[in-house]
């Protein structure tokens, strides 16, 4: 299915495989709550503070105390850590899905996850059609020029967005060049050299953050929750996470 230049090389992974976000969050819910976790959603965070009796959560519906503090904010670490003065850059995203003429073709078993590299390092990517996700999936991995904050961001779906991936599809990727089904929009939140930020708070040694996964960090959601279960409960952890530290921006 695909047209490749003849100045491309290809490298296919039979071990090579794909998460489903829905059912991986699922997944970790459901084994956090049977082990005695709480969840609260829809709870913003109004301010959090270190103090000699703990760390100290403040959220619209409650207070929390607890001995250590884990920050995984996503695209609103720069808010939830404004005193570190983070150089985070929040982008807008599209992914869409279109209907191949032969929709098999491209369905799982017969297609594979996949990426096709552009010369700038970026490139689109995509995955088999699933039963439960119609449309063929495609995406483009490069933080786009659309940037702001989480609440600023447009998610209107304008016609320059479908037009964004028509070319990719009629050059490279012919059959899957169909009707258009849906687009969404959603953030990446990027560091200065796109890899994942890991640390202790400069200020506290009760606090940890996870933050800047510039768009791929979901894939390494199990050993990043470790990492951080082990900075939480030893304050140290047994990955070589050090060179994800802050301090390479200093």
């Amino acid at each position: 299915m695909f047209r490749v230049p003849s100045s491309h090389e290809a490298f296919f992974e039979e071990a090579a495989g794909f998460l489903v976000p829905d059912a991986v969050m699922a997944a970790h819910v459901t084994r956090a709550l049977h082990h005695g976790a709480e969840l609260h959603g829809h709870a913003k965070i109004v301010e959090w503070e270190d103090n000699p009796d703990g760390v100290l959560v403040r959220t619209e519906s409650g207070t929390y105390r607890a001995r250590r503090l884990l920050i995984t904010a996503g695209a609103w670490t720069s808010q939830v850590l404004a005193s570190l003065d983070l150089e985070l850059t929040v982008t807008r995203q599209t992914l869409a899905w279109f209907w191949p003429e032969q929709s098999n073709d491209f369905a799982l078993g017969n297609f594979p996850c996949w990426f096709f590299e552009a010369p700038d390092g970026g490139g689109h990517y995509g995955f088999p059609m699933m039963p439960s996700d119609p449309g063929f999936k495609i995406a483009w991995h490069v933080p786009s020029p659309h940037s702001g904050t989480p609440e600023s961001i447009s998610r209107v779906i304008t016609p320059e967005d479908e037009a964004a991936f028509r070319p990719f599809l009629q050059t490279h990727l012919r059959q899957a060049n169909g009707p258009l089904l849906a687009i969404r929009t959603c953030l990446y939140t990027n560091s200065p050299d796109s890899d994942f930020i890991i640390d202790q708070h400069p200020k506290s040694d009760r606090v940890h953050f996870a933050c800047g996964f510039s768009g791929h960090g979901f894939k390494f959601a199990s050993v990043l929750g470790e990492v951080l279960a082990d900075l939480a409960m030893e304050n140290r952890s047994e990955h070589p996470v050090g060179f994800l530290s802050l301090n390479r921006f200093r």
